[in-house]
This record gives C-alpha cells, structure tokens and sequence, in this order.
C-alpha cells in the first residue's frame, strides 16, 4: 500500500492496521504528521524513507510502554525520519 501524493501532510493509519509496510509512504515528501493506531505492531523498513522534509509529530494511540513495543526496522537508517520524531503517546484525537 503507498499513500504516495507528494503534497500530503498529514496520514491517518486506521484502526486495525498491524503493519506500515516498507516503503509505504514513500513518495510522500511533505509528511509532517501521522497519526498510528495501538493496532500497528510494525513498522517495516523504508516506510518513511522519503518523507524529505522529516516527521514532527506522531500521534499515537497507545501508552509509552506499547509504542515501545512497536518493532521498527531501521537497519539501514532510511526510517530515521520516525525514530527521531516526537512521539505524542496517548493521543485520542482523529
């Protein structure tokens, strides 16, 4: 799954998704903002990798305890853009 547009700002993962697959965002160079349900459990290598301007905010559902539980692949450092983001655990909104 790619949600590719390169003017895209903001994503809403939706409840029920367990996995971002690898390189799914990857044409989306303007990527500020995503919002991730407690149900993602892995995101995959890649996923992130050309967001070019870089993540700011993740807005996730879950407790600090669960997103530390998410498994990141980032071997090659091309999901640094999530790694490094702020984490806004907790979050209800969207």
């Amino acid at each position: 799954m790619n949600y590719g547009p390169p003017q895209v700002t903001s994503i809403v993962i939706p409840d029920g998704v367990t996995e971002i697959g690898e390189s799914a965002f990857w044409e989306a160079k303007k990527l500020e903002t995503i919002t991730i349900p407690v149900s993602v459990v892995k995101i995959c290598a890649k996923a992130f990798y050309c967001s070019s301007y870089g993540i700011g905010t993740v807005n996730y559902k879950g407790s600090s305890a669960q997103k530390d539980a998410i498994v990141i692949e980032n071997s090659d450092g091309k999901n640094d853009k999530i790694v490094n983001a702020a984490w806004n655990c907790d979050y209800v909104g969207d």
